[in-house]
């Protein structure tokens, strides 16, 4: 199997998309901090879901008296 290198790691996990809207100081610095906070999100979610299937069994069990 190949061998990813940094620059496969680094789109990877630090995805970007052009921007297509008016060229303005502005709205570049809002679509990049746009992009930086949708990347947390997407990290915070896949963690909370992959704690959830790791407790989804504890959570359907009956509750000892």
């Amino acid at each position: 199997m190949k061998m990813p290198n940094q620059r496969d790691k680094d789109t990877f996990l630090y995805p970007r998309s052009c921007y297509y809207g008016r060229v303005k100081p502005q709205n570049l610095v809002f679509n990049a901090n746009l992009q930086i906070f949708s990347q947390k999100v997407a990290y915070i979610t896949a963690d909370t879901k992959k704690l959830t299937n790791a407790n989804k069994s504890q959570l359907f069990l009956p509750a000892s008296p």
